[in-house]
Order: structure tokens, then sequence, then C-alpha cells
């Protein structure tokens, strides 16, 4: 299809005034797994507490033609928003609202990449994607068209 994708979802629990943090869940509110694209692995699930950090990874067995690799967030009630573009040549292209302060992504290879959401608050809770686009499948590629 082009374009392969799978997702997360991240928690973050509030830091109590007692020092003990709890986790609530609503039911329906967990959408773990893969979405579409059997050949796109991500982190299923992450539980972080506010002020932290959460790492999560994405990987493909597409080939190094699906070097682009996409990072958006879906919050509770809104609509998938593009954090950034990445190749595995730097620099990564961030979006309007979103950047490599809080939003620090890397990429090991085309086919392996991780995004970081720094200094967690709860309003960073939601369902975070992956996608990976085929490059040959954009008409501004002259090396993958044919003569």
């Amino acid at each position: 299809s082009g374009s392969e994708h799978a997702h997360l979802q991240l928690f973050i629990s509030p830091i109590a005034s007692n020092g003990v943090n709890s986790f609530k869940m609503v039911n329906g509110y967990i959408h773990t797994g893969l979405t579409d694209g059997s050949d796109v692995t991500q982190t299923d699930l992450l539980w972080r507490n506010e002020g932290h950090k959460a790492t999560m990874s994405c990987s493909h067995t597409k080939g190094s033609s699906y070097y682009q690799m996409y990072w958006y967030r879906q919050l509770p009630g809104e609509g998938m928003r593009q954090i950034v573009y990445t190749t595995p040549s730097p620099p990564h292209l961030y979006e309007s609202g979103f950047g490599e302060d809080k939003f620090p992504a890397t990429r090991s290879d085309a086919q392996t990449g991780s995004l970081t959401v720094e200094k967690l608050l709860p309003e960073d809770s939601g369902v975070y994607y992956c996608a990976c686009l085929n490059v040959c499948n954009t008409t501004w590629t002259p090396k993958c068209q044919s003569g």
C-alpha cells in the first residue's frame, strides 16, 4: 500500500500529593497492538509517571525503500497530529507545536527508529503512531521511477 503503521497507547500518571501514584483506567480507553501493516512493530503500551520520560521504538521489515518514518500523536477527543518526519540522516523535520527538546527522535537505520517524550505531563497521554512510507510511491523521487 506504500505505507505501513503501528501505534502505542501512552498513559501518564499524575504525581499524587502523598507520593503514591495510582493508575485509573477507563473501559475502552486502552488501544494497543498493530492496527495495519503486519511488517511494522511498535511498543504496545507504556505507563509512565509525570516528570519522567517515555521512549517508544518502531521497526519494520519492509526494506530500505521504506526509510521515511513519521510519528503522530492523537490525544483523547482530538484528531491525529504529526509530530516529526525522520530519515536515517538528521535533521528531522518537526511540525509546528512540536520540538526536539520535548520530542527527540532517533534513527538507527532505515528500518528502526524511536521517539521520546521528555518531562511527561498528564496531557501527553494519548495514542502515538509510527508510520513508514515507501519512497518509491512518491512522484518526487527520480531514482524510483522507471525509464
